[in-house]
């Protein structure tokens, strides 16, 4: 599991994924950021997610995102300890 994250804009944030690049590859994300899943498959994979500020009447921003999936696990992986993924979307 590996979170997105915003920089500004005014709680609540809602994500959602823009484009379908995600759907062969078995991972979500979830209203409040969280990709996770199990891999099904290798490779490169680029969506576009966007975060939205309800409380500013529904303003959004949006980002493009590069996923490598290095090898399909056959369980799933132990947490990560890396830093979540990280981007500035500009909701302000």
């Amino acid at each position: 599991m590996r979170p997105l994250i915003a920089e500004g804009g005014e709680p609540p944030l809602r994500f959602l994924l823009l484009s379908p690049d995600l759907d062969a590859t078995g991972l979500t994300l979830s209203s409040d950021g969280l990709l996770s899943g199990v891999p099904v498959q290798a490779g490169t994979f680029n969506f576009r997610a966007a975060v939205l500020s309800e409380a500013e009447g529904g303003r959004a921003a949006t980002q493009y995102y590069r996923l490598q999936v290095l090898a399909t696990p056959h369980a799933p992986a132990p947490a990560s300890a890396e830093a979540p993924a990280r981007a500035s979307v500009g909701v302000k």
